[in-house]
C-alpha cells in the first residue's frame, strides 16, 4: 500500500520497497500494488478490495501505519487471519499493534535525531563546510 504519488516521500518509499524486492529476486504483482493515500480507510478498503477479487495476500507492506492499521480491520472482516502486516512511522496504535499480536512490524524513524542532525548540516553549511547531499538516519524495527 503506497501514499500519493506526487508525494516526494511516498515516491521514495516506494521505489525502495520494489528495490528490495527485485534485488532478492522476487516480482510484484501490480494487481496487489494500490495508492491508499497514506489513508486508513484507503488501506482497508484496497485490501477489502484484494480479497474480494480473490487475490490472495501472503503479507501487506504499507508505506505509513495508518494504511497498515487500515489493512488490519480489513483483513479482521474479512477472516483473513495468517497474513504478515507490516507499516512505517511507529505510530503508538501500531506498536500497540504490534504488541498485540496483530501487526508484525512497524519502523520508526527518529525526529529528534532528524532534527538535530539538519541543524548541525545547517550550521555545518553556514560555515562553508561541505555537507553531504544526502543524511540518512538510521531507523528501528519494531517488531
Amino acid at each position: 500500500l503506497g501514499g500519493p504519488e506526487i508525494n516526494p516521500e511516498a515516491m521514495i518509499r516506494r521505489q525502495a520497497f520494489r528495490s528490495v524486492v527485485a534485488a532478492h529476486g522476487l516480482a510484484l504483482d501490480p494487481l496487489r500494488e494500490a495508492v491508499a493515500e497514506f489513508d486508513y480507510g484507503l488501506g482497508r478498503d484496497a485490501v477489502l478490495a484484494f480479497h474480494e477479487r480473490n487475490l490472495p495476500l501472503d503479507c501487506v507492506i504499507a508505506a505509513n501505519d495508518e494504511m497498515a492499521l487500515g489493512a488490519i480491520k480489513a483483513l479482521e472482516a474479512a477472516g483473513l487471519k495468517d497474513v504478515i502486516v507490516i507499516g512505517f512511522d511507529a505510530v503508538d496504535d501500531a506498536v500497540a499493534a504490534v504488541k498485540a499480536g496483530n501487526m508484525k512490524a512497524t519502523v520508526a524513524q527518529k525526529p529528534s535525531l532528524i532534527g538535530s542532525m539538519a541543524v548541525e548540516t545547517a550550521v555545518a553549511h553556514i560555515k562553508g563546510e561541505a555537507v553531504q547531499k544526502q543524511i540518512p538516519v538510521p531507523l528501528e524495527l519494531v517488531k
